[in-house]
């Protein structure tokens, strides 16, 4: 059975724009109108209520004492949806990895609209599984024994280096800081799920969003590694059980200034 929307009839005048749009076919076309299939399977992408020239889809109130509220969604206006693309292109063409932050902290408030990029990031199957954890409060201790575990495996990489050529110099990794790993930011959002891509895709937008808010952001790629591999600090963030973190975005208000893009290697294209 649908509990994710319900169709006004007196609204509805059965263009079946909203059927068509459905790619799990829950939606019926009868008599000249356009009913939920007690049989049908809804994803709940909201395609449906997002297309309806008429505004006839709505929430019921099963989905929206599941948190849905009518009241966020938003009618399309180009004013403020389009977006000038070779705007969005410079911003992309401009964005650094930052890895020296200001101590000035990011207040809430920034760091829920940050979340609500990824909050409507597409997920395969509109399964939105990917949860976030934001470290904060607890950022030097998860740090404090993360680099622990770093400086033992960048010692046992040292010696064997000595005796096996290594692709990398293991041993300047042996006296790094405490604050080596995050970099001195003041704030990460962690994402933890079963979906790369969904979760990739997410951390994307959450890094174009934090640019937008004026904040510096790093992809944490050794974080992933190292907190996957620890138990404890998989118990300390609070990863829920039979999920793995997979993206780690560091966040804070740059201490340096970039003044220019750089280039990049020629695109390799294949078209076919």
């Amino acid at each position: 059975m649908n509990h994710f929307i319900s169709i006004d009839q007196q609204t509805c005048i059965g263009c079946g724009m909203c059927a068509r749009e459905c790619i799990d076919q829950a939606l019926m076309e009868k008599d000249g109108r356009i009913f939920a299939d007690p049989s049908g399977k809804c994803i709940e992408c909201g395609h449906c209520i997002a297309i309806c020239p008429t505004h006839a889809v709505h929430l019921t109130p099963e989905a929206q004492a599941r948190g849905h509220q009518e009241e966020d969604i938003l009618e399309f206006a180009p004013d403020s949806f389009s977006v000038n693309p070779q705007h969005l292109l410079n911003a992309i063409k401009f964005r650094r990895s930052m890895r020296h932050y200001l101590p000035q902290p990011v207040d809430d408030d920034t760091i829920r609209q940050i979340l609500e990029a990824a909050k409507y990031t597409p997920t395969s199957a509109n399964t939105q599984s990917i949860s976030y954890i934001v470290l904060r409060e607890h950022k030097d201790e998860v740090q404090s024994l993360l680099m622990r575990k770093f400086r033992r495996i960048a010692k046992i990489a040292a010696f064997i280096g000595r005796f096996i050529k290594l692709p990398i110099n293991a041993q300047r990794y042996v006296d790094k800081p405490d604050d080596y790993l995050l970099h001195g930011a003041p704030v990460a959002i962690i994402a933890v799920g079963n979906n790369p891509l969904d979760a990739s895709l997410a951390t994307a937008n959450m890094e174009l969003m934090a640019e937008a808010l004026g904040l510096g952001a790093l992809h944490n790629g050794i974080f992933v590694g190292l907190a996957n591999i620890s138990p404890t600090a998989k118990k300390m963030l609070g990863v829920p059980r039979g999920k793995k973190i997979i993206n780690c975005l560091c966040l804070g208000y740059p201490a340096v200034r970039f003044r220019r893009t750089v280039t990049r290697n020629p695109l390799r294209v294949n078209w076919r």
